[in-house]
């Protein structure tokens, strides 16, 4: 992970892609939650504009705790995608942005299919594995699992993301009843969702060493971002995720 001068984070493993920009905002970056009108005016057209991206060939999504993922081009686009916690892209000049305060922001590139995607992957899209689903979408467009990079951006570790009995029991039963991914610290159940999307990706075929798995918690580290588990009704705002190629 890489602080930049703007207060945004971008990932080693995408250095290699001179075309590729992808960063996420942090909480010193200010609250860039897409759903505040005044963010929808000032900040994102200031941030999006620090890195030359077109405001109107920017997409996001709704984020509905789910799995459905949209295909984004020239003639399906818009600015945001109701129904969507997932886009998948292969037009240049559009990028893709996920919201975030907790769930892990996945970001893909297949560079030589030359696809780029984006999900929001709470654990609700984790149980459900919208990771396959992109991974599938990008197959069917013609990229490979073999050539994808992917990084799980910022996100809720398992040190603070304590669940319930019948949470810990669906993940077990997703999961192939990894302990790895759901265990008890002190009689608590504990879920790793980056350890759960990661061993999802190996099962799928993208190599280890084609993927970045942010190393710290959301909820932990609250001078760097905001939480909605550690902030509940005071949230003070969300970070946002960015991926797309330059023209």
């Amino acid at each position: 992970m890489k602080k930049n001068t703007d207060k945004t984070i971008s990932f080693s493993l995408f250095a290699q892609f001179p075309k590729l920009i992808c960063f996420m905002t942090t909480r010193l970056s200010g609250n860039f939650n897409l759903h505040e009108p005044s963010i929808l005016q000032k900040s994102l057209p200031e941030l999006i504009a620090h890195y030359s991206i077109n405001k109107d060939k920017f997409a996001s999504i709704e984020q509905v705790h789910g799995n459905h993922i949209d295909e984004v081009n020239v003639d399906n686009f818009e600015p945001r995608f109701s129904q969507s916690d997932g886009l998948v892209c292969s037009t240049k000049g559009i990028f893709l942005g996920v919201n975030i305060a907790d769930c892990i922001p996945v970001f893909f590139y297949e560079p030589q299919a030359y696809i780029w995607a984006i999900a929001h992957a709470g654990w609700r899209g984790t149980q459900s594995q919208i990771v396959s689903r992109v991974v599938t979408k990008i197959s069917q467009m013609g990229g490979s699992s073999r050539n994808l990079h992917v990084v799980l951006g910022p996100h809720i570790g398992a040190c603070c993301y304590v669940v319930s009995d019948a949470r810990a029991q669906t993940f077990l039963r997703t999961f192939d009843n990894n302990k790895l991914i759901t265990y008890k610290i002190q009689d608590k159940w504990r879920i790793d969702l980056a350890y759960a999307t990661a061993y999802e990706l190996r099962k799928l075929g993208v190599p280890k060493n084609q993927t970045q798995i942010f190393k710290g918690c959301t909820s932990c580290q609250d001078n760097d971002f905001f939480s909605f588990r550690r902030e509940q009704k005071n949230l003070a705002g969300e970070m946002l995720g960015v991926i797309g190629t330059k023209l």
